[in-house]
């Protein structure tokens, strides 16, 4: 089975929906419960797609996720959300959910379903990527973005940060 975040909406979705299709057992994730149940529905795929649910700008809710999947195994995680509509905007609140979302809630799921990952043998974590890494300036010391730098050059930190997990 396979847990992929953000899965509601665009490129998350069509995994989802193509993985569903191929006879996987995916968890679709989604911010609210109607988000993650409607996108279910819409894949047609009931019977191996289930909705699951909660903001991961929230650490209560993260935990909560993990909670949802208790009672199942886990062959793997598919880290997709990191929130990108906040594009030119410099506002430190949004450079800070960027982050967060993109890459401290994925720590903190994974940490919380490593467990179930370890049993299956063959768990993996995957994360969805973009060119937006090399877009950072260069500074090995700075990994969360500045103020000035931006949403744009946060996101683009979010995937160089998801990059130095996965080596």
């Amino acid at each position: 089975s396979i847990l992929i975040t953000g899965a509601t909406s665009g490129i998350g979705f069509a995994t989802a929906k193509i993985l569903a299709a191929s006879g996987w057992r995916v968890f679709v994730h989604g911010r609210t419960r109607k988000n993650a149940i409607d996108a279910v529905q819409r894949m047609n795929a009931t019977a191996t797609a289930q909705p699951v649910f909660g903001d991961l700008a929230s650490v209560v809710q993260v935990e909560g996720i993990a909670q949802q999947l208790d009672d199942t195994s886990l062959d793997v995680v598919t880290h997709n959300a990191c929130p990108t509509s906040f594009a030119g905007e410099t506002d430190d609140s949004a450079i800070g959910l960027t982050f967060a979302v993109g890459h401290l809630a994925a720590w903190r799921l994974t940490s919380l379903l490593l467990p179930k990952l370890v049993r299956s043998k063959a768990g993996r974590v995957v994360f969805m990527g973009s060119q937006s890494h090399s877009a950072v300036r260069r500074r090995s010391s700075q990994i969360v973005p500045r103020l000035a730098q931006g949403v744009d050059q946060a996101y683009a930190h979010t995937k160089l940060a998801n990059l130095t997990m996965c080596i």
